[in-house]
């Protein structure tokens, strides 16, 4: 009874936790926070920038580059929507962790890691069914296929056709 209580309390500190990190999401997009991933994007800008000046030295004249603001504007797209998935990959990963704090506290380790075993074992064993069932399906439609090969629809040798017949007309 007593680690059923625990397990529960630990389990309700994990939820609480877990939103007051999906909340860090929204207070990144209110701008509050800054974006972890900031550095990873930096990194990739410097080799970028880099390929680029050693290529504009090879060049004789300047270039302009009517989508140089658009690529400016996907880039910062792509930074803000990473820095959002993080916060909210961070809230799942914090909830995870404490539902398997919680079984812990449930059962105890040794039961948990049994469990664990256990239910790995069963998603091989059904990987392993996956395969033979995909395995049989392939051969199934190999041998319809042989015995029935594939009518055309005739479209693709139309457009052929029609293609060819353009150069000469």
């Amino acid at each position: 009874m007593q680690r059923a209580k625990i397990a529960m309390a630990i389990h309700a500190v994990s939820v609480v936790a877990a939103l007051a990190v999906a909340w860090q999401a929204v207070r990144f997009a209110m701008g509050d926070l800054g974006n972890v991933t900031l550095p990873v994007f930096e990194l990739f800008d410097h080799g970028v920038q880099s390929v680029a000046s050693d290529s504009a030295k090879q060049s004789s004249g300047l270039r302009f580059s009517p989508l140089g603001d658009l690529f400016d504007m996907m880039r910062a797209v792509v930074v803000w929507f990473a820095g959002f998935m993080v916060w909210l990959m961070a809230a799942v990963i914090v909830g995870e962790l404490g539902k398997v704090a919680a079984r812990v506290a449930a059962v105890g380790w040794h039961q948990y890691r049994a469990e664990a075993r256990e239910a790995a074992e069963a998603a091989r064993i059904a990987q392993e069914r996956q395969a033979a069932k995909d395995r049989r399906r392939e051969l199934r439609r190999k041998v319809i296929e042989a015995r029935e090969p594939r009518k055309s629809s005739g479209v693709f040798p139309f457009l052929i056709g029609l293609l060819l017949g353009s150069f000469f007309f």
